[in-house]
C-alpha cells in the first residue's frame, strides 16, 4: 500500500504580523503530507524554547520564508534567510502580501499565494517533493492526517471547501473510515445507543435512584492559599481580592537570585500584582506564566549573551518588559534597541539616585507621589551603579522616549522607553528602594500595561539617515547636543563643515560610528571642518551606522546657537 513519508523538513520563517497566516499554511501543508517545522506548533511543553529553535534551524535542510512588508523589515527573518543561504540550504520564498523582494532572494523562484491560495499550496507540496494531493491514495491521505504531530488541529483543516482552480492542483475529499466501517453507519448506531441510554435515565429518575440529600460545602479558609513570592506558576485566573488593590496584572520576574528582588516582588504583590518568579534556566516556562509585564532583574546580565539574537528576538517580540541596570542594557543591545550601551553614562554618585520625572501622569496615577519640582529620590544614596541613556538631542533618536532624567545631567535618562521596552537603569538591590521609588515603579508598571503594544519589530525602527547637503538647526538649553546618523556604502571622501552664530561659543564637532570603530573630533570656535577618507575596511562594516555630532559642553543658559552643517558623502 503506498504511503506518504516526509523526508525533507522545512523550517518556517515569518514575521510576527504574519503569524496567523503562517500557522494556517503550516497546518494545510501538513494535511497535504508535507513535513514542516513551525515554532508555534512544534515546541513541546517543557522543551527549552531557545534550543528548540536553534536545533530546528540547524537541522532543517529547507527554509520556507513568508514574504510581506513586515517580513522584509524583520531583522529576525532576514537573519534566518541569510543563515540558510550561507549554509547552502534550499530557500523557498512564499509571497503572502505584495512587497519588494529582497535582493538576495530575487534569483530564486517564489510561490505567490496572493492570487490563488489552493493553487500555490499545490505548487509548494510538489516543490517539497511530495505527490500532488490529487494523486494521493485515500489511505495515504488518511495517514497524512493521522500521523500529524498536531492531530487535533490538523484534522480540522479542510482544504477542499472551495472548488479547485482550472489547471491548478486538485485535492481529493478525504473519506475517513472508523474501524473499517463507513462513517454514516457508525453515526446511526451512535444515535440509537444515545436514545436507549436517555430512556434508561428517565426511568431510573422516576424511581428516585438519583435523589440525594443536598449538602452545602463551605471551603476551609486554608483551602484557598496565595502562592508565596518566588514560586513559578501559571495562574489561569487572576482574582482581585478587594477594591483597594490596584490592577497590576500578572508580573513575572526573571532572576537567578530571588532574594535580591524579594522586597519589590512582595510590594507589587501587596499592591495587586500576581507575581511569578523564574530563572534564566526556565525561560521555556515563561509563556506559562502568561505575563502582562516581564521584569528582567539586574543579576541576569551574563545570561543573555549565551542565547542567540534570533532566539532572544522571538522570545521577547511581544511582551512588555521593564529591565534593570546593566542586565537591561545588555539585553536591549542584543535586541537591537537604542536604550542600551554604548549609548549611556554610568554614575556611582548619590546624585544618580535622584530623578526628575518628565511624564506627569507617572507622578500622579494611580499613586500620587510627593515630588517637589518633579524630583524623586528613587533609591537610598549609595555607590551602586546607575546607567542613564544619552538622548543625543532626543528628537533625533528613533524610538527613544525619555521618562526620568538625572537632576545633575539633564540629557541622561535612567528611566526611558522604546516601544514595549523600558529601562530602569538601577543595579542596586530593590531593598534599597525608597517608598517614593516603589510608588514610581508601580505607576510606571500601570502606565506601561495600559499603553498600546509596540512589539520589537516595530520598536526597533531605523533612524532616518541624512544625505549629502546642507542642514540648518539650533542648539538650546533643552537640546545642547545633536546627532545626525548616515550610512557609508562606498569608499571615498567625507567632508563636513560646521559654522554657527554666535561664532565665539565653543562647540565640539564629531565624526564617528556607533560601534566606535572610527572617531574624529574637532573643538573650537566657528567654523570647524572634518575630512575623512573611507577605506575598504570601513565599507566592510557598512552595517555600522555613522554619525555627525554637534555638541555644546558648556552652559548655554538662555542662549540659542544656530548652526549650518554642510556634508558631502561618498557616492
Amino acid at each position: 500500500m503506498p504511503s506518504l513519508i516526509p523526508v525533507q523538513l522545512a523550517f518556517f520563517s515569518y514575521a510576527h504580523e504574519d503569524a496567523e497566516f503562517a500557522l494556517r499554511l503550516a497546518k494545510d501543508m501538513r494535511a497535504g503530507g508535507a513535513a514542516v517545522w513551525i515554532d508555534r506548533l512544534d515546541i513541546k511543553p517543557g522543551q527549552r524554547w531557545d534550543r528548540a529553535i536553534e536545533d530546528a534551524l540547524a537541522k532543517c535542510p529547507q527554509l520556507l520564508v513568508i514574504l510581506s512588508p513586515a517580513a522584509i523589515e524583520s531583522t529576525n527573518v532576514m537573519d534566518e534567510v541569510s543563515l540558510a543561504l550561507e549554509e547552502g540550504k534550499t530557500v523557498l520564498p512564499v509571497v503572502h502580501r505584495q512587497c519588494k523582494i529582497p535582493f538576495r532572494l530575487r534569483r530564486l523562484q517564489y510561490v505567490d499565494l496572493t492570487l490563488n491560495y489552493d493553487q500555490g499550496l499545490g505548487r509548494l507540496l510538489e516543490t517539497l517533493g511530495f505527490a500532488t494531493p490529487s494523486a494521493m491514495p485515500e489511505e495515504a491521505a488518511d495517514q497524512a492526517l493521522d500521523d500529524s504531530a498536531h492531530d487535533g488541529e490538523a484534522k480540522q483543516v479542510n482544504l477542499l471547501s472551495q472548488a479547485a482552480p482550472k489547471g491548478g492542483a486538485t485535492l481529493p475529499i478525504l473519506k475517513k473510515r472508523v474501524f473499517g466501517s463507513p462513517k454514516p453507519l457508525i453515526g446511526i448506531v451512535a444515535v440509537l445507543v444515545a436514545v436507549a441510554l436517555l430512556a434508561l435515565v428517565l426511568v431510573l429518575s422516576q424511581l428516585g435512584v438519583f435523589k440525594q440529600t443536598e449538602k452545602k460545602v463551605t471551603p476551609a479558609p486554608e483551602a484557598v492559599q496565595k502562592p508565596a513570592v518566588g514560586v513559578t506558576a501559571a495562574r489561569p485566573d487572576r482574582v482581585k481580592p478587594n477594591a483597594n488593590r490596584l490592577d497590576l496584572g500578572r508580573t513575572t520576574f526573571i532572576t537567578d537570585q530571588g532574594e535580591l528582588v524579594k522586597t519589590l516582588a512582595t510590594y507589587l504583590e501587596n499592591e495587586g500584582a500576581e507575581v511569578s518568579v523564574i530563572s534564566t534556566d526556565q525561560l521555556d516556562s515563561l509563556a506559562a506564566t502568561r505575563p502582562d509585564t516581564i521584569i528582567v532583574c539586574g543579576d541576569t546580565g551574563a545570561a543573555w549573551g549565551k542565547i542567540s539574537k534570533t532566539v532572544l528576538s522571538r522570545l521577547f517580540e511581544d511582551p512588555k518588559i521593564i529591565a534593570f541596570g546593566n542586565a537591561g542594557t545588555n539585553l536591549f543591545r542584543l535586541l537591537g534597541l537604542r536604550i542600551a550601551d554604548p549609548n549611556g553614562m554610568h554614575s556611582r554618585e548619590s546624585a544618580g539616585t535622584q530623578l526628575v520625572v518628565q511624564v506627569p501622569e507617572i507622578l500622579q496615577s494611580p499613586l500620587t507621589i510627593p515630588a517637589e519640582n518633579q524630583m524623586v529620590q528613587v533609591y537610598e544614596p549609595s555607590t551602586s551603579d546607575v546607567i542613564g541613556i544619552y538622548d543625543h538631542g532626543s528628537p533625533m533618536v528613533a524610538g527613544f522616549e525619555g521618562i526620568a532624567h538625572w537632576s545633575k545631567w539633564k540629557n541622561h535618562w535612567p528611566v526611558c522607553r522604546q516601544g514595549n521596552y523600558v529601562l530602569w537603569g538601577f543595579s542596586a538591590p530593590t531593598s534599597e528602594m525608597t517608598d517614593a521609588g516603589k510608588q514610581l515603579f508601580v505607576n510606571l508598571l500601570v502606565n506601561l500595561k495600559a499603553r498600546p503594544s509596540v512589539p520589537l519589530s516595530q520598536a526597533r525602527r531605523k533612524a532616518e539617515y541624512i544625505k549629502s547637503g546642507l542642514i540648518s538647526e539650533r542648539l538650546s538649553k533643552q537640546f545642547p547636543d545633536h546627532k545626525w546618523p548616515f550610512q557609508v556604502k562606498n569608499t571615498g571622501h567625507i567632508n563636513a563643515r560646521l559654522s554657527w552664530t554666535p561664532p565665539d561659543v565653543g562647540l565640539a564637532f564629531i565624526l564617528g560610528t556607533e560601534q566606535r570603530r572610527r572617531f574624529e573630533r574637532k573643538d573650537g570656535r566657528s567654523p570647524l571642518t572634518i575630512d575623512y577618507d573611507v577605506n575598504e575596511e570601513d565599507v566592510a562594516h557598512s552595517d555600522d551606522d555613522w554619525f555627525i555630532g554637534v555638541t555644546c559642553f558648556g552652559d548655554i543658559g538662555t542662549k540659542v546657537i544656530d548652526y549650518q552643517l554642510e556634508l558631502s558623502l561618498p557616492q
